[in-house]
Order: C-alpha cells, then structure tokens, then sequence
C-alpha cells in the first residue's frame, strides 16, 4: 500500500507529536498495534517499544476499564478521556490505567536530583516496575525528608523526619523512625512507624488472632490508629466484660463494659460509654461523658465543652475535685470568677478566686471566754462559733469515710438516737460511722445501724467484735481481712443465698490458706464456697483443686476467666465467660 504525501506527512507530524513526551522505544521492539478494548481505534495506529502512540488524529485510546499487566510496557500516551498528560507528569511518562495513573514507562530514568512529583507519592507502591537511579536512591537514603515513605521495591534504607506525620491511611509508615531505630522488642512484626503523635502501629492489613494480647504500650493510643481495628474473632471474644486497662475506641465496634476494680489512669481518655454494670449514663449526664470507674463514676472527656450559661450538675459536685483532666470553659470560669455564688468551692486548676469574708457581726452566737477577770460579759478574745455550711442535696461521697460532713443538707446535726460522732454521707447513706469511728467489742448496734454498717465500704468493726444474731457479715468486710470469729453449730446448713457464711467451720477451725478472700463455710453438705459476690481474683486466677462447684448454686463466673487442666464446670454455668481448657458436668 503506498500512502499519499497528505498521509504521510499527517504520520511523520503525529509521529514527532509522540516524541516529544514519551520515551524513545527499542528499534527492536516493534510490534503491531495493541489489541486492548479501545474506545477509539486507527488503522495507522502503532504499538513501539511498547508505547501506544497516536499518528495524526487517529489515536489509540485505552477504555475507562483498562488495567496495565504490571510490566510497565502497555503505557498509553492519551487516558480514556483521550487527555494527554498534565503539565506535573515528567517527559516520558504515560498512562496506565485509572487504577494508577500517569507513572514511568518500565525504562524510563532520572537523576540524583530529580524532584518526585507529590501526586505520584501516594500511588508509587503501586507501580511495581519502576524504581529511581541508583545515584537517587544513594542520595536519599537516610533521613527520609518527602511527605510519603518509599515503597519497600525501591530498597531504600531511611527513616523519616521528627516532623513527619501519616497521612491517616496507614499506608505510609516507616520500618524505622524517626532517629533510625528498629521496632523495638514489643512490637509485632509486620508494624510501622507513623510519626512521634502515633508511633509503631499495625498496617490496614496486619489481623490478629482471638487470642492476641495486645501490647500495653499500644493501649495508651490505639484510638488515634483509626485506619485499624482488631479481626472479628478478636472483637468477639472481647465484647462484655472488658478486662484490659485500657477503654476500645468506638471504631472497634465492641460493646463492653469494664470491670468493678477499673481504675483510670487519669488521662481523661480512658472512660467508657457503660459502667460496670453494664449501664448507659443515667439522664442527668450531659453528652459525651464516659465513665472512669467506681471511684469517680461520669465525668466530662478533657475535650468536653460547655458554655457561659452551663449549670453544674448536682450529681457531679460532689466529686468534680477528682476529674483532674478538665475544666470548664473560659467563657464559663470569666461569667462565673466576678460572682460565685455557689455553696461549694471550686478546684484550683479551674482558676477562679472565690473571697473569703471576714464574719463581723455581733449579733452572730458565739462561744465567749468569760472567766470573770475582764468584767465583761463577752471576752475581747472570744472564740467565735465556726459556721458549718451545709453539703448541696444532692451530694455524694467520694467513698473515702473522711469526706463526712458534721450536718446534712438541711443543716441539722446528728440525731441523738444514733452513735456519737457519725458524720452525714449524702442522701444515698445518711448518718454513718467514719474510717476512724471506733465502738467496743460488745456493742449490740439497732437494725437501723446495722442498715447503715452494710452500706459503707469504709468501716471496719475492731477485732473481736461478735456479729449479731441473724446479720451477715459484708463481703466487703471479709476482703478487707476482717475476720467473722463466729463459729456454727455441726448442724448448721446455709439458706442458699450465699450470704450466710461464716470464717470458720463447726470445728473452729480457720478458712484453708490456699482459698481466696471471699470464700467461707456454707455447712457440712457444702464446704467452703466462694460467696455469692466473690470476684475472680484475676482472668488467669484457677480454682482450688477439688472444688465441687456445683455445690455453689448461687455463684457463677462475670467476668472473663480463663481455665487451664480441663476444669469442670456446673451447667448453670454461661459460656459467655469462660476461656480455655474446661469441660461440664
């Protein structure tokens, strides 16, 4: 076929247009066109080197489905759109598909002081064919200074600066950080390091067994890893009761609750959105307050926020001094520091000065010195009576026995008909002894006192002292070491409860030492048991050898456990709980 001047001029200027931004190709590797879906085709269309090219205006144009094979030789000089390439694209460089992008052809080249275009960045892991020159790799090798880490392909030895920060993908972290150190022994393989705010993480991809302990160091941040989350058997297995110090981030997805002994570390940012009950936040609980344990129940997170016109909710006055992490707004302490005009004084690191006046009138009661040598009926050195502000109604204690206060919301004093010096403890528990109260060994106390001795968890009758007849002893008392020295009849057969128990068998003789606080004997047909509120000592705790547990109708594990040596356990027993080697009954 012989083509016209008019062609052939029109396939020399097309021919010359390719040039000018691709690649030279091998005089040896000429092939025909490809034979790729094409949205437009020529019949003078040419495949060289590799290299679709367009001659003229008939252009070979790549389908918006088109995929490169990887080899980085099927590159196209237009996309789909029938675009050529933007002016941030190198000379050289062609299309490979909408999954990629404009990338190098497999051959093309650069020198130690080409600059790495910062759209290419974020896609160059995927364009596995191609790496910078030698003289490149030689010159950036060490501290990493780009915005994105080298893909592994390229075998660059480098580390990223104390200024790097990920870019939230969890694609870009580093084998090494920031002052060129290995992951440290902790770290499970397969980890990056993504920048001092993070540090070592695990990748999108990294999964985890169900039985994967999760590194303590990793707990303290886990929540700004947003780009992972734990394998679904792991989430599974973890959902209720939630053993670990740590409180999951939402995006986990687990639904649990901490344990009664969760203590948080103070941060602010280790609440949950359930108490240990497993409780949503009552009513009076503003959104977007967590729980942070027994000792301190819902408080704000330290980003919590509030405005001028905010009021303090009663419930949270009484321990607000032990949420160290927060405080109000500024707009809040300015509208608040000129008048306070609350009963109650705020926390120091609030910074606000609240005055303290002077009490100058004489009309007050006062306790006078009148000894009869000054002649007047009120000493000049009288002893004024201190003014005792009474607590807010709504009030609690901080669960301590030396927050009580010597009148109760109304400011009235202690009824005459309850011991001397028991303190008023919010509306929950009344009148009650201190920690430091102290009565005799042969005190009988009233039904009414006995209420109140079970309610506080701060007090502890003296050695010796002889429960009365029907009362059973706190479990509270038991696991603070308070010995019940009550000894049963060989009759003696418990209620069921789990309640009943006493410190010592019909014998006198004492609870075995390899049992744990919390267990006592519950008669001869049932031996010492564990209490019906006994708690695990721990998930790993095991069982005294022998026990029956069956005949501890009233208890079953909540909370996690974890049993070794195939245990057997009660089939009232739930599985919701139980880990390891165990059989049933």
């Amino acid at each position: 076929m012989r083509l016209s001047p008019v062609l052939l001029a029109a396939a020399a200027a097309g021919t010359l247009g390719v040039a000018a931004h691709s690649v030279t190709p091998s005089s040896t590797d000429f092939t025909v066109a490809h034979s790729h879906e094409l949205a437009a085709r020529s019949p003078l269309t040419l495949s060289l080197g590799g290299f679709n090219i367009c001659i003229g205006f008939f252009c070979n144009r790549p389908s918006k489905s088109w995929k490169c094979n990887g080899t980085g030789r099927d590159g196209y000089s237009i996309d789909y759109n029938g675009h050529s390439a933007p002016s941030w694209t190198p000379r050289g460089w062609l299309w490979f598909g909408a999954d990629i992008g404009w990338a190098p052809a497999r051959s093309w080249s650069c020198g130690s002081d080409w600059a790495i275009p910062s759209a290419f960045g974020s896609y160059a892991h995927k364009v596995t064919w191609w790496k910078p020159s030698g003289s490149w790799i030689s010159k950036h090798s060490g501290r990493w200074e780009l915005d994105f880490s080298p893909p592994p392909f390229w075998g660059i030895i480098s580390w990223p600066s104390q200024s790097f920060k990920c870019n939230g993908s969890g694609k870009d972290g580093f084998e090494i950080d920031c002052y060129g150190k290995k992951a440290p022994s902790w770290v499970p393989a397969g980890w990056r390091w993504f920048g001092v705010e993070i540090g070592w993480a695990p990748l999108p991809t990294w999964s985890c067994g169900s039985d994967w302990t999760i590194p303590s160091a990793f707990g303290s941040y886990a929540h700004k890893v947003t780009w992972w989350k734990p394998s679904g058997s792991w989430i599974s297995k973890h959902s209720g009761q939630w053993e670990l110090d740590f409180s999951p981030p939402p995006f986990w997805g687990i639904i649990s609750w901490p344990s009664q002994s969760f203590k948080c570390n103070g941060s602010g940012k280790d609440g949950f959105e359930i108490d240990c009950y497993g409780k949503k936040a009552p009513s009076w609980v503003p959104a977007g307050w967590r729980w942070f344990g027994v000792e301190i129940g819902w408080a704000p997170l330290p980003t919590w926020s509030c405005d001028a016109s905010w009021t303090v909710p009663s419930e949270f006055i009484g321990y607000l001094h032990k949420v160290t992490w927060w405080k109000p707004s500024t707009a809040w302490i300015v509208e608040h520091s000129a008048k306070w005009h609350f009963s109650w004084s705020p926390p120091s690191w609030w910074g606000i000065s609240v005055p303290v006046k002077e009490d100058t009138d004489d009309s007050k009661p006062c306790k006078c010195k009148n000894d009869g040598k000054d002649g007047g009926s009120k000493g000049n050195e009288g002893d004024k009576t201190p003014v005792v502000v009474p607590p807010p109604k709504a009030w609690k204690c901080d669960g301590s026995g030396k927050d009580g206060h010597q009148v109760d919301w109304q400011g009235k004093a202690c009824p005459s008909h309850l011991p001397k010096g028991w303190l008023w403890y919010g509306v929950a528990i009344g009148w009650a002894p201190s920690a430091s109260w102290t009565c005799d060994a042969k005190w009988s106390p009233s039904s009414l006192e006995l209420e109140v001795l079970v309610k506080v968890s701060w007090w502890l009758p003296p050695k010796g002292w002889l429960l009365p007849a029907g009362f059973k002893c706190p479990l509270s008392w038991t696991l603070r070491g308070w010995i019940d020295e009550r000894i049963p009849s060989r009759s003696f057969d418990c209620d069921g409860s789990g309640n009943d128990g006493f410190d010592f068998d019909f014998t006198g003789s004492f609870r075995p030492s390899h049992l744990p606080l919390g267990w006592k004997y519950f008669g001869l047909s049932r031996g010492w048991q564990p209490c019906a509120s006994f708690a695990l000592p721990s998930a790993s705790w095991q069982p005294p050898a022998g026990w029956d547990a069956r005949r501890a109708t009233w208890w079953t594990p909540r909370a996690r456990w974890t049993l070794r040596g195939g245990f057997r356990c009660p089939s009232f027993w739930g599985r919701n709980f139980l880990r390891g080697e165990y059989s049933w009954y």
